[in-house]
């Protein structure tokens, strides 16, 4: 089996193996990249601390119960996970008031957070974990997992927690003094490894092709992208346009651009993509520098009206304006031979929950805000992209799970393994997109 071919479990366990680790304390976000880990071998989980995650598998969380630990959010669609977990005997559960996926919510509430988790890891401790002998400060990579050593003590694994800018980083100095913490990254963890193969995906690049072709892009205008997390799409770009391009990405979120910035370094074009951290509804550009300004399912999460502003204030006259965003207006498709009263509820697109903020943008709004904005020659499309790559078939079913039942998600997973056997699967994801013009 070549690197590329690894699933997710495989390198957790080599990593595993090569630390000297049977048995640690693990944080994350969401279950996701620990699911078949927790779900084949739950006695290596000294206990599991998930921090506002998106209803985890019952199966697999079930036999954690009493080494469990939730933290939700305080807004009402945390009542679904409480009632949620509540389902689940003996796990605790915990309350933080800042819950948004994209807030820096561990450098918020560092001692709120620490006044619940130090003392849920010392009961669990009572049983003493194995030391490691690991070097203080060891940084390595192990099957495409970055890991970085911390302090001493008991093991403590912190996976990727999703969005969030600052990571672990703020809590480091609490956990560190008590735990031999060992932080996992690189881009085959968490929303790192989720933005890259979306990006690799025919369906999904063909859609950010046909926002370039409307965009008319010239060889050797200059581009900025707005939101763009680890890269993949400026990457893109720069060899789409065969680096005669010079490409700016600007996010607001330092631990992608860190890890943009290590996997740009080996990109064939690098030289003509730089990454900057800033705001989307602030930018750090003055007026009227790019020809070409993009964002691809950001408008969804800021004040929409502000950033597409900023878009228009940053580009230069004569240049273009693109956005895309995800269309929870609009019904998925999945071909998967499923019941019809199943197959309309998995399809809804209320099945994988809202994606946007207040003053966030994931409908047909867009062609509104357009219009009333000062571009002019607008060019609007729906897009439907298709995806049926496997990875997406596991990705699919870890977004709608939550909402079924057993004989539900015992249909929907005998449905996909028919479908993987067969190669009929397609996921087609509905975005909006405009293009236009800021005028001379």
């Amino acid at each position: 089996m070549t690197s590329t071919e690894l699933t997710i479990y495989d390198r957790l366990m080599q990593l595993l193996q090569h630390l000297g680790i049977d048995q640690a304390h693990f944080a994350a976000r969401n279950l996701g990249d620990l699911s078949d880990l927790a779900a084949q071998h739950p006695e290596w989980f000294a206990s599991l601390t998930l921090v506002c995650p998106w209803m985890p598998d019952r199966d697999i969380i079930s036999p954690l119960a009493s080494r469990l630990l939730v933290f939700r959010g305080d807004r009402a669609v945390y009542d679904r996970l409480q009632q949620h977990i509540e389902t689940v005997p003996g796990a605790k559960l915990a309350t933080l008031h800042d819950d948004r996926s994209w807030s820096d919510l561990i450098a918020r509430h560092t001692q709120e957070i620490a006044a619940v988790l130090l003392p849920f890891l010392a009961e669990q401790t009572a049983s003493p974990l194995r030391r490691l002998s690991l070097p203080d400060g060891e940084r390595g990579v192990v099957a495409g997992i970055s890991y970085h050593v911390q302090g001493s003590g008991p093991p403590l694994v912190l996976m990727p927690i999703g969005l969030v800018p600052s990571q672990w980083e703020p809590i480091m100095p609490v956990l560190s003094e008590h735990f031999c913490t060992i932080t996992l990254g690189g881009a085959e963890l968490g929303m790192v490894s989720l933005l890259e193969k979306r990006a690799t995906t025919a369906g999904y690049r063909d859609m950010v092709r046909a926002l370039v072709k409307e965009a008319q892009l010239q060889l050797g205008h200059s581009v900025l992208e707005v939101g763009c997390g680890t890269g993949a799409l400026s990457r893109w770009l720069a060899g789409h346009t065969n680096g005669q391009n010079p490409i700016t990405g600007v996010d607001i979120n330092r631990y992608f651009l860190r890890e943009a910035a290590d996997m740009a370094r080996s990109h064939t074009f690098q030289s003509v993509v730089k990454f900057q951290e800033g705001n989307a509804t602030a930018l750090p550009f003055d007026d009227d520098q790019f020809e070409l300004t993009f964002a691809v399912t950001v408008l969804e999460e800021v004040d929409a009206d502000a950033a597409l502003a900023e878009m228009i204030r940053v580009t230069r006259p004569g240049g273009k304006v693109g956005v895309i965003v995800r269309a929870k207006d609009v019904p998925y498709f999945v071909n998967l031979p499923l019941e019809d009263g199943l197959k309309a509820k998995v399809e809804h697109p209320s099945a994988q929950g809202s994606d946007a903020v207040a003053g966030g943008c994931a409908d047909a709004g867009l062609y509104r805000r357009f219009q009333v904005s000062m571009l002019t020659d607008v060019k609007m499309f729906p897009y439907l992209a298709a995806f049926n790559e496997e990875w997406v078939i596991d990705f699919f079913q870890g977004a709608v799970g939550h909402m079924l039942d057993r004989t539900e998600k015992a249909a929907l997973q005998a449905a996909c393994a028919q479908a993987k056997t067969d190669g009929t699967f397609v996921f087609s994801y509905p975005h909006h997109c405009a293009v236009g013009q800021k005028p001379l």
